[in-house]
């Protein structure tokens, strides 16, 4: 998995995602002690997504070789072992009239990433950033897309 996460180059478009080497060790740390497993390390994370306004990653998403860890005042809490993740689908709940855009994960969570709300443009496509996530997932996962009709 290490290697299909270093060789997403569309991580590269999208703000609030980061891979591999180029995550920042001190927001690592963040994440992990806000919600992470407290034996980890910054080098166990392969892939973050930063939801604060600050770039703090106190609230957001990371994986490691074996979990996934979400966290939002929204969403609360989350960690799910990634073998476990059957089905994502990318979403947008309404809070107090107010668009979240974000992924549910085998139909029952909801992880709110609303830095992924917006359009990736790379050469003539454009897609929005929170689908482009949805997919790699899937494919890195080997999970199903849930889509609404």
């Amino acid at each position: 998995m290490r290697e299909e996460i270093h060789s997403w180059q569309v991580s590269r478009l999208i703000n609030d995602v980061t891979v591999l080497s180029k995550i920042n060790p001190k927001k690592a740390m963040n994440a992990i002690k806000k919600y992470g497993e407290k034996s980890l390390n910054p080098e166990d994370i392969l892939l973050i997504i930063d939801n604060t306004m600050l770039r703090s990653a106190k609230q957001g998403m990371f994986l490691t070789e074996e979990y996934l860890y979400a966290f939002s005042e929204y969403s609360g809490k989350y960690s799910i072992k990634l073998s476990e993740i059957k089905s994502l689908k990318p979403e947008i709940n309404s809070v107090l009239k107010v668009p979240l855009v974000g992924i549910r994960v085998n139909q029952e969570y909801f992880i709110s990433l609303p830095g992924l709300n917006v359009m990736i443009t790379h050469k003539a496509d454009s897609a929005p950033a929170i689908l482009l996530l949805t997919v790699f997932l899937a494919n890195i996962l080997s999970c199903e897309i849930i889509q609404e009709l």
